[in-house]
């Protein structure tokens, strides 16, 4: 028996479907002819969905095509990107500003919104840069409260003026990466069905929710990955032993977590590695390991490794930056997390006392 209501419901579904996607148009100029040949790529930024594709000639492309739903986009074409709104309309991508250069009302308020959102940014990492030399490491965050306030400001104002388009969800992502988690968790509270629904959303939130818990005063939570020699290695073959673990998530490639390395972790080895009471750790995160292997080399780290952890470290204990240095009791409690320069001595010190 055909189930008539059920049909109904399908062939509706279609309709919609249909009725909601629409044509396209984006042209872009890359610059240089060393491009010619390859592909600029058209991906939606929450999926990573790939919408389209078109090969640059003359430094030139042009895609066109049918997409189902607006999105908030990015054109990559080689090492150059840009981000854009994926709406109904004919639109320019200026890959120097990183922005859309014409095409709907929406692209064009997108790109207004891209260069203060450029501006603030910049102010930050000027202010950043000055704090850095004239207040330390440990002293950045706090100084640099007040323009990261006002940054949020923005972001959650924009998404409150555009309910009904894309622009907020690049405003969504921007506030996250500069919030705290109780910050994080007050806006996502206020946030329509629309942004609920996306992928960055549900994953940001659950990695908030793991550092809410993963928060001094709690139980460590072990992390698997492998020792310079290649055998499985455990967090939990440090941590909670008897002494305290001062555990440093850094990789080869970030800059910040070998210059921490250098100027903190290295002094502090070299007063406290024959405390028996003591001990550092690092944990290579989302590292190649032959790389992290002759970063430990280079910089003459002689402190136990755990390497090739992967990604691993980020969900346990919900962060999304390095580097990311905690402190351990000997019994495996937290005793600190985020510490950096003088906070990673005071929290040491005090513990050692």
């Amino acid at each position: 028996m055909i189930n008539h209501r059920h049909s109904i419901s399908i062939v509706l579904f279609f309709i919609g479907l249909y009725a909601s996607a629409f044509k396209y148009t984006v042209s872009g100029d890359v610059h240089t002819t060393e491009l010619d040949g390859q592909k600029a790529y058209l991906m939606l930024n929450d999926t990573n969905q790939l919408i389209d594709s078109a090969e640059i000639t003359d430094g030139r492309f042009t895609m066109s095509g049918n997409a189902p739903s607006e999105g908030w986009a990015r054109i990559d074409a080689g090492r150059e990107s840009a981000l854009m709104i994926l709406s109904p309309s004919v639109i320019e991508i200026d890959f120097t500003n990183h922005a859309p250069l014409s095409g709907d009302s929406v692209n064009m308020a997108y790109r207004r919104h891209r260069m203060n959102q450029n501006a603030l940014e910049n102010v930050g990492r000027e202010l950043r840069r000055y704090y850095l030399v004239e207040e330390g490491e440990s002293k950045v965050r706090e100084k640099m409260e007040p323009i990261l306030s006002s940054y949020r400001d923005y972001m959650k104002m924009t998404i409150q003026a555009n309910p009904d388009n894309a622009i907020a969800e690049s405003a969504l992502r921007a506030y996250a990466m500069a919030s705290s988690p109780e910050q994080w968790k007050e806006l996502y509270s206020e946030l329509p069905p629309k942004l609920l629904g996306l992928q960055f959303t549900r994953k940001w939130d659950e990695k908030m929710s793991t550092a809410l818990r993963m928060r001094p005063g709690c139980i460590f939570a072990d992390v698997e990955g492998k020792s310079v020699d290649g055998a499985v290695s455990r967090l939990s073959d440090y941590v909670g032993r008897g002494r305290y673990v001062l555990v440093d998530f850094w990789a080869s490639w970030c800059m910040p977590c070998r210059a921490e390395g250098r100027e903190t972790l290295v002094p502090l080895y070299e007063k406290y590695g024959g405390d028996e009471r003591f001990e550092i750790l690092g944990v290579a995160t989302c590292d190649d390991p032959a790389r992290t292997l002759k970063a430990i080399a280079s910089e003459g780290y002689k402190w136990p490794q755990i390497i090739d952890a992967g990604m691993t470290p980020m969900d346990a204990y919900g962060f999304d930056g390095i580097p990311m240095i905690m402190l351990f009791a000997p019994d495996g409690t937290m005793v600190a997390r985020e510490i950096r320069g003088e906070g990673i001595w005071e929290a040491v010190e005090n513990a050692l006392k």
